[in-house]
């Protein structure tokens, strides 16, 4: 006979998946079982400049004033949400240094990056991530200060994850994010770079001064508008794809400038290379704009424009082609007027001369420097007979820059020579 009085004493809650233990009831592990309880991950802090005065920074109503005063009581694991009205009148103003991993900062407010952070000018960056991993920075509108950083990566910062933030350059901004190199596995997804234009040699992400270069980094989804330099940053075995990179832009003073941005992406190095740059807006002529990659790195799938002044590239095969108009030699050796070639974008390379009249004697030279000045033969001096053709090929570029140089086989008989040269494999 069932009992219809009887109420178990331990239940799942109707509605949910929670599990009720009522009064005189019990939960027996037997040997070999176990209970996890899994507990929240860390503290959620609260900071509103907008309030009289700090409070415990436990709810928005008893927010810290200060982002300084949520870093300083945080621990590993904690999540501190910042918010403000989004004017500048009322925007944080502090350089605050993160040194516990795992700890998230996020903007709050009713749109997107309403939270609004700079630091005192010319001091320190706004936000130091200093050798802590796994932080995360999130939805906040940086305004980097005059001659330094939105946010700086020190030391062992490995996981970083910056997302989803606006990086808005004001007269004198520096950079939007800066890396000492030691980080390995940043992430660095979905933002904006925007009028990082006014100070000399300002970069939207920087990192060039450092001997061995960061591992593993994904940069992706992000923008960069009217910034004088994008992305010049050495890394290795790291991927960037599916950015927008613009090649003209507002200046410091409103106007539309078509030759704003120095340089788009440049991420070669000592040590680095082998990353892969995929699926990326590179806008702009190359002689404007430059895209430079490092060793065995992997490009292909980008949009972009005609890489130099020169240079015409043929929309289905991607074959990018120089043909200098036709030079006469001399007695001393000269390079080819328009000839110059630079391959730093692509992968495989070949060169054809052809001699018309008089014999010629010619020398193909590489180099890193695009003035030429370290320039190195590739391939040793050569003679080429009348009516006939020399050819030099490269599947893997070695150098930056080649060109070729020409001279009389014999002293006084000038043979006159058209060149055309083909790159392929690159962008």
């Amino acid at each position: 006979m069932v009992d219809g009085t009887y109420q178990p004493k331990v239940y799942r809650k109707q509605g949910g998946n929670e599990l009720v233990v009522a009064s005189g009831g019990a939960i027996t592990v037997e040997p070999g079982g176990s209970i996890n309880i899994i507990t929240p991950r860390g503290a959620i802090y609260f900071v509103d400049n907008s309030v009289t005065a700090s409070g415990v920074g436990t709810s928005w109503t008893t927010a810290f004033k200060t982002i300084t005063e949520a870093v300083a009581v945080a621990v590993a694991g904690d999540t501190i949400l910042i918010r403000n009205d989004g004017t500048t009148a009322n925007q944080y103003n502090e350089a605050v240094t993160v040194a516990v991993k795992g700890l998230s900062i996020i903007g709050a407010g009713t749109t997107t990056n309403q939270a609004l952070w700079t630091a005192p000018d010319t001091t320190a960056p706004c936000l130091t991530i200093a050798a802590a991993t796994d932080c995360v920075v999130e939805n906040i509108r940086f305004r980097p200060p005059v001659a330094n950083a939105a946010i700086s990566l020190t030391g062992a910062s490995n996981q970083a994850v910056i997302r989803n933030c606006r990086f808005q350059g004001k007269t004198g901004s520096k950079y939007g994010i800066l890396t000492d190199g030691g980080q390995s596995n940043a992430h660095i997804l979905d933002n904006e770079f925007w009028y990082i234009n006014t100070a000399t040699g300002a970069y939207a992400i920087y990192g060039q001064t450092y001997t061995s270069e960061p591992a593993g980094w994904i940069v992706e989804g992000n923008k960069f508008h009217s910034n004088l330099n994008h992305i010049v940053c050495r890394m290795r075995q790291s991927i960037v794809r599916n950015n927008t990179l613009a090649a003209a832009g507002l200046a410091a003073d409103g106007s539309t400038s078509a030759t704003l941005t120095v340089l788009g992406l440049d991420i070669h190095g000592a040590t680095g290379g082998c990353n892969i740059v995929t699926r990326n807006d590179l806008a702009g002529l190359y002689h404007q704009a430059h895209y430079y990659g490092g060793t065995n790195d992997q490009w292909s799938g980008n949009y972009c424009a005609d890489r130099s002044h020169g240079t015409q590239v043929d929309a289905t095969t991607g074959i990018s082609i120089i043909a200098p108009t036709a030079q006469a030699s001399t007695n001393a050796y000269a390079a080819i007027t328009g000839g110059d070639i630079d391959a730093r974008m692509w992968k495989s390379l070949g060169i054809t001369i052809a001699v018309i009249t008089n014999n010629i004697k010619w020398t193909v030279y590489g180099a890193n420097a695009s003035d030429f000045s370290d320039e190195q033969v590739v391939q040793v001096e050569a003679t080429v007979a009348a009516a006939a053709t020399g050819t030099y090929v490269t599947a893997q570029s070695v150098y930056a820059y080649y060109r070729i140089k020409i001279v009389d086989a014999s002293g006084g008989s000038h043979g006159t020579v058209t060149m055309n040269a083909i790159q392929k494999g690159g962008v």
